[in-house]
């Protein structure tokens, strides 16, 4: 979790290296994501940490969040290579 002074937020920090690319960004619901994370698992965080959203084993590079609030939110993939993860802003 990353710590500022006193606060800690819910955000786990990754490795620069681990970091992939999601378009478009900023989006109004869809996006794509490389196909290496194909059969990953998913969960999107919220600015706060809370997990928003959760899939076990992606089955398509383009993904739709049309139920989800505007905001900046933390992909975070999970697959047989380690984890990864994308920053991402739905308008």
């Amino acid at each position: 979790h990353f710590r500022y002074g006193s606060l800690t937020t819910g955000i786990p920090i990754f490795g620069e290296n681990q970091q992939v690319r999601v378009y478009p960004n900023p989006s109004t619901g869809s996006v794509n994501i490389p196909k290496e994370l194909l059969n990953s698992k998913l969960n999107i965080l919220d600015i706060t940490g809370r997990l928003v959203f959760h899939q076990q084993g992606l089955t398509s590079t383009e993904l739709h969040f049309d139920s989800l609030p505007k905001g900046c939110y933390m992909m975070q993939f999970l697959s047989s290579q380690g984890m990864y993860y994308a920053r991402w802003v739905k308008l």
